[in-house]
């Protein structure tokens, strides 16, 4: 015991006033500019709506990266959908989130950050890079994956992709 408790001890008042926050790794706004989601530390992946405070949870545990590509034909459900948790865990949903499924056919490398990042190119929403000790990239929207480097440089796995917004093929990580 620390010592005896104070009658006169201090009161705690929130302060919040319902404010409530959250850290993002990554998100994405869809055309509309009302409708985001992305990979929040420790709460999953989540949607929300503009003027809208609840949000939809798409997936649990950690969320991650994600991407988006729209198919242009003002039905949003037919969206489709990339997140992740942790390690390498990308996930496709086909209908707009309703589900997901694995979308890391063909990739055989173990060395993925728990936080492993992916990129779509925007130039072509097919092609798609991830990276783990190796670079991997899709050219079919995560069907299946290629290896496409030599065994990256340090000690560790890539924690970071850019793709040259005119050509896919040109990659940072």
């Amino acid at each position: 015991i620390c010592g005896t408790p104070s009658a006169s001890a201090v009161s705690w008042v929130d302060r919040s006033n319902g404010y409530v926050t959250t850290q993002f790794y990554e998100g994405v706004v869809h055309p509309n500019g009302s409708s985001f989601f992305g990979g929040l530390q420790d709460n999953g992946t989540l949607r929300g709506t503009a003027g809208n405070p609840n949000w939809a949870i798409l997936q649990g545990g950690d969320g991650g990266s994600v991407a988006l590509d729209t198919q242009n034909d003002g039905n949003t459900n037919n969206d489709v959908l990339f997140a992740e948790f942790t390690g390498l865990s990308i996930q496709k949903s086909v209908n707009n989130g309703a589900t997901f499924s694995s979308a890391v056919s063909g990739i055989t490398d173990s060395f993925f950050a728990f936080i492993a990042p992916f990129t779509m190119n925007e130039g072509n929403r097919q092609q798609m890079w991830t990276g783990g000790g190796y670079l991997w990239r899709t050219t079919n929207q995560a069907t299946t994956w290629t290896r496409a480097s030599a065994l990256t440089c340090g000690n560790g796995s890539v924690s970071a992709i850019a793709v040259h917004p005119a050509d896919g093929n040109r990659v940072l990580a």
